[in-house]
């Protein structure tokens, strides 16, 4: 369980794309945010390229895949790996997942943690109803 005023390192999972520097918007976050903890960030690059690199925290960005069904395959593959990497060895302790879908990622990197005797707690933002935001913002095929 997280205690009220101790130091955590987080770790950040999304879909979310992010440039290499950071704009000054995202800059300013992850500056206000850093001195909570140590903060790590697994999401997408804005291009082809794997990117890892640190801007008020430590980012590990998957390629922009063009078929939203391969980013979503790269994710719950590298995604998972690169999240137990956090866990192991920067010792994460709390994930934050941007939707229900990563929340699936982070729900196994929980559990495999928790085999191997880590405590990790998991929090998993719900913007709206996301069941029908995935058809309002992407074309679906076979939507039946």
């Amino acid at each position: 369980m997280v205690k009220k005023g101790e130091i955590y390192s987080v770790c950040f999972l999304g879909g979310t794309r992010y440039y290499q520097p950071l704009d000054e918007t995202l800059a300013k976050k992850f500056h206000s945010l850093s001195d909570k903890g140590k903060l790590f960030v697994v999401g997408f690059s804005t291009d082809l390229k794997l990117r890892i690199f640190g801007q008020h925290a430590r980012f590990y960005l998957l390629p922009l895949l063009p078929i939203p069904m391969l980013r979503y395959l790269l994710m719950f593959t590298i995604g998972l790996i690169l999240v137990l990497w956090c866990i192991f060895q920067h010792r994460v302790r709390i994930l934050v997942a941007q939707s229900p879908y990563e929340g699936f990622i982070a729900a196994l990197a929980k559990q495999a943690a928790q085999v191997l005797g880590y405590k990790v707690t998991l929090i998993v933002e719900s913007h709206g109803d996301f069941i029908e935001g995935v058809f309002l913002y992407r074309k679906i095929m076979f939507e039946r």
